[in-house]
């Protein structure tokens, strides 16, 4: 870990030991598996994931509308298939 983040856990399954990454708002930023694949997480000022980086593969997720409060109304992902979420 560098030092900067938060917290990391270690859980083993099936022999694998498998390490979740956290920042210092708990939120999930690393996920190393231990079949060596990795998941990034990133996120904007709002808390909202924005992006998803699977060994080398990006999933970045929009959020189109909000309420008054700010929440997201709806969610664009921008992979082939593309749903929104409303």
């Amino acid at each position: 870990m560098d030092g900067i983040s938060g917290r990391r856990m270690s859980k083993i399954a099936d022999s694998n030991t498998n390490e979740y990454s956290y920042d210092e708002l708990t939120r999930r930023t690393v996920v190393e598996l231990g079949n060596n694949a990795n998941t990034i997480y990133e996120y904007d000022l709002g808390n909202r994931l924005t992006n998803n980086i699977d060994d080398g593969n990006s999933i970045t997720f929009d959020y189109a509308s909000y309420d008054n409060v700010g929440s997201g109304l709806s969610m664009k992902i921008d992979n082939a298939n593309a749903p929104i979420y409303t």
